[in-house]
């Protein structure tokens, strides 16, 4: 015990569960050259054609307590003073190194269930915040459905204790803190993300809190401003957020406004609701265009035409949207076709079509 005790104060097996595991490497490494050479000296006499490979092999087997019984001390000095003290302190080396191994991966999959490592990943989707996890799930999966399975995606929340499982089962991974805290945007990888929807961190929260991590990120990343969305719950905070340069969704009244139609056109609301899910292959794609001049029609008639499922209902100009322009309506540069489409990508094979 005693000797247990000033191995242990010798090597200094502290910190990090990866840095005691290093040293016990070394230290290992180093007792096994330490007693290979001392067995050698010593039963060289005794045992012919004993070299010093044969003996630091013998040192390691005895350490790691596997005993292939290839070679033995046949002498009172090898057996008492080298093997007995590399066979202790064998046994005590392999116990560090299971042990800081063991605590190595559960300290890591304990940071990653809290939030609390940093992230490798790039071109993923954060979410900032968590009002509730009903909500952003829905967002989750509807982001899995658009981007696919391999996409990275990414919850950043000071609220939550560590990842739910109803997020874990959609492959999102977790951050703990706030964007706006020291070094958690650096964790979220940010930088190399495609985009972060910023959502308020609990269901209490109002749009200051979302005003403020969105600057925070406008600060921190001026040429990725396009790349962050904020949901805003208040018509006030809307030219806030406009004199800002920031992008917003907010719902403007959008349920009572749908249930109002769907009251008078019973079904409005399921058509609604198709438009605005990546469920039923029954999407809305903004695209530019190459028809500068030309008239809206012509492309709708390509459209019909096509083997591609795509109808082009309308344009976005500007800040404005029309999806029921005259029929005489001429393209300018500054025009989006307002696309419906299966997916994203039968979208773009139809627009490689048309401005080909």
């Amino acid at each position: 015990m005693w000797l247990f005790r000033r191995f242990i104060r010798l090597f200094k097996f502290e910190g990090h569960p990866v840095q005691r595991f290093l040293t016990a490497v070394l230290a290992a490494i180093a007792l096994n050259l330490v007693f290979g050479i001392a067995f050698y000296f010593a039963e060289r006499g005794t045992q012919e054609g004993l070299g010093i490979w044969d003996s630091i092999w013998w040192a390691m087997v005895t350490m790691t307590t596997v005993g292939y019984g290839d070679y033995y001390p046949q002498t009172w000095c090898g057996r008492f003073l080298i093997a007995y003290p590399c066979f202790l302190l064998g046994i005590s080396l392999i116990g560090i190194l299971l042990g800081t191994v063991s605590e190595a991966v559960v300290d890591h999959f304990s940071r990653k269930k809290k939030g609390l490592h940093k992230l490798t990943m790039n071109n993923h989707v954060i979410i900032s915040g968590c009002p509730s996890v009903d909500r952003v799930e829905k967002i989750f999966i509807e982001l899995r459905m658009s981007l696919g399975d391999g996409a990275g995606l990414l919850i950043v929340s000071d609220r939550l204790e560590e990842l739910p499982q109803s997020l874990k089962e959609l492959g999102v991974s977790f951050v703990r803190g706030s964007l706006r805290e020291e070094g958690v945007a650096e964790k979220a990888n940010v930088g190399e993300s495609q985009g972060v929807i910023v959502l308020p961190d609990s269901q209490d929260s109002n749009d200051t809190e979302v005003y403020a991590t969105a600057s925070f990120l406008k600060n921190l990343f001026p040429t990725q401003v396009s790349r962050v969305l904020s949901m805003i719950e208040n018509a006030s905070s809307v030219e806030l957020f406009r004199k800002a340069g920031l992008r917003y969704i907010w719902g403007d009244g959008l349920p009572d406004r749908v249930m109002t139609q769907d009251l008078n056109q019973p079904g409005i609301g399921e058509v609604v609701g198709q438009l605005l899910s990546y469920r039923t292959g029954c999407e809305l794609y903004l695209r530019k265009h190459r028809s500068t001049g030309h008239p809206l029609s012509g492309l709708q008639i390509q459209a019909l035409e096509s083997p591609h499922q795509v109808q082009i209902v309308g344009i976005k100009r500007g800040a404005d949207a029309d999806l029921n322009p005259p029929k005489e309506t001429v393209l300018t540069d500054d025009d989006e076709l307002v696309i419906i489409a299966r997916s994203s990508a039968e979208c773009d094979e139809f627009m490689e079509q048309i401005n080909a």
